[in-house]
């Protein structure tokens, strides 16, 4: 048996130790930062001080933390302060995959149905660059006739697709036995089958699983959004089950593929936008003008930093130069934000509006002269890309996907993560400078413009879908 210590004891650390019997590993104990959660026991192991793993050798240590910002530092100082090799660290789903193919190791089956194509969205369709990614690719897949089904709950609102197949958890990410059993049931009624996914899910696991026993019986096609080292590592867990990635931008598919995926199973794809023609900019070059600030998305800190937007806007408040900001979305740190505007009575110039629909997108950007995004993590944000395509220049964080488009002093600007400060100089830059605000402003949108070719999107997808 190989020795194991499981860190964090989280709810991802007790679905391991659930199921953990049933795999070659050993758990010597659940380690945490939390000195109160010390000598505390979970299923009947003992949680420890990390400081135990210097006395270990030859010991596998799983991460379990969901977050990316708080695994991806802690696989750095395990192998620095603690000398596990990065051989020895395991993914939660490296161990969840371990931990389930044993349990369903007797599927069978006795009828077939005419193959089918699936896109997964058994979390739900929100707000977010991954929900528009795959609303927009079905309706342009039905268009284009490619046969495919949504699999999502029926309550969802804003869908208006012919193929939903009413599919969905009620607590997406729990991975139990009975949400696994579930997808395994619903993949064996419809094999043979291929399932785009863009979420490493309870549905992915059961998909893995069937791969494994019946290989050519389900195609599985993952599409990466992220760039993070924690989503990729959770990708690759799944890599022997995977036949192809679609990754969102060219940076995403150099990690893929020097993490050892064969290039031959490795796409990039951008996606195209739909351009409202009847949208036209109206360029401002009186720098008494107010200069127009646009954000459009999750209002989160995870990711999405939140709480730089709002450093932003107090930089911007206390140079006085004069701006309307826009922010379109919702999120746990919408109200933060609002009350900071309210109780500093800014309302006048920076507007909450909550979510947008689709179909007003266009109407949103081409009123904004300026995007900003301030995330720290990015696979390829849409809403740079459309905001880009209606002529409001990016003023964003270097994060990888944003390279793909944004090229920094000709169509937009780049400032380093967590930067508000840079970012509030530039831009009072573009306001005090319109002519380079236009010059930027049109050299985006030919930028988007020249990628967004439907034909070649449906194109390749019919490749990778039937080749």
């Amino acid at each position: 048996m190989k020795k194991l210590f499981l860190y964090g004891c989280g709810e991802r650390c007790r679905i391991l130790l659930d199921n953990i019997d049933n795999t070659e590993y050993k758990v010597l104990g659940v380690l945490d930062s939390d000195s109160q959660k010390w000598g505390k026991i979970i299923y009947g192991i003992e949680v420890f001080n990390p400081e135990i793993l210097i006395k270990q050798k030859d010991v596998y240590v799983c991460v379990t933390f969901y977050s990316s910002l708080v695994n991806e530092p802690l696989w750095d100082v395990l192998k620095e302060k603690y000398g596990i090799d990065y051989n020895y660290q395991l993914t939660f789903h490296d161990l969840l995959i371990k931990s389930s193919e044993s349990i369903f190791n007797g599927i069978y089956f006795d009828r077939f149905c005419e193959k089918r194509i699936f896109m997964d969205a058994t979390w739900g369709l929100g707000l977010g660059g991954v929900e528009s990614w795959i609303k927009d690719s079905v309706g342009y897949f039905e268009n284009a006739g490619i046969d495919i089904s949504l699999l999502t709950s029926k309550t969802e609102n804003d869908i208006f697709f012919d193929n939903i197949v009413d599919f969905s958890y009620e607590n997406s990410m729990v991975f139990s036995k009975e949400y696994i059993s579930k997808g395994i049931d619903f993949i064996k009624g419809n094999m043979p089958c291929t399932i785009i996914f863009s979420r490493t899910n309870e549905l992915l696991l059961a998909a893995y699983i069937i791969k494994n026993i019946y290989p050519d019986m389900i195609n599985i096609i993952m599409v990466v959004h992220g760039s993070s080292d924690g989503m990729i590592r959770d990708v690759l867990s799944y890599r022997h089950g995977i036949d192809k990635y679609i990754c969102v931008s060219k940076s995403i598919k150099e990690n893929i593929i020097s993490k050892g995926i064969n290039s031959h199973k490795v796409y990039y794809m951008t996606v195209p936008i739909k351009q409202d023609l009847n949208k036209k900019r109206t360029y401002l070059y009186d720098v008494k003008n107010p200069i127009k600030i646009g954000y459009a998305g999750r209002i989160e800190i995870f990711e999405k930093r939140a709480d730089i937007m709002l450093k932003l806007i107090q930089t911007l408040e206390h140079i006085k130069i004069p701006y309307e900001m826009n922010i379109a979305g919702r999120g746990s740190y919408y109200n933060n934000i609002n009350d900071y505007i309210l109780h500093n009575c800014l309302q006048d110039h920076i507007h909450m509006l909550g979510l947008i629909s689709r179909e007003n997108i266009p109407e949103f950007w081409i009123n904004q002269d300026i995007a900003i995004n301030v995330s720290d993590n990015e696979g390829r944000p849409i809403s740079n890309m459309e905001a880009m395509l209606y002529g409001a220049v990016p003023v964003v964080t270097e994060t990888m996907g944003i390279l793909d488009d944004v090229r920094n002093g000709e169509n937009g600007i780049i400032v380093p993560i967590n930067d508000y400060k840079t970012m509030a100089e530039k831009i009072v830059y573009l306001s005090e400078n319109r002519d380079v605000l236009k010059s930027m402003s049109q050299k985006a949108s030919s930028e988007i413009k020249s990628k967004i070719s439907m034909d070649k999107y449906i194109s390749l997808w019919k490749s990778i879908l039937y080749d």
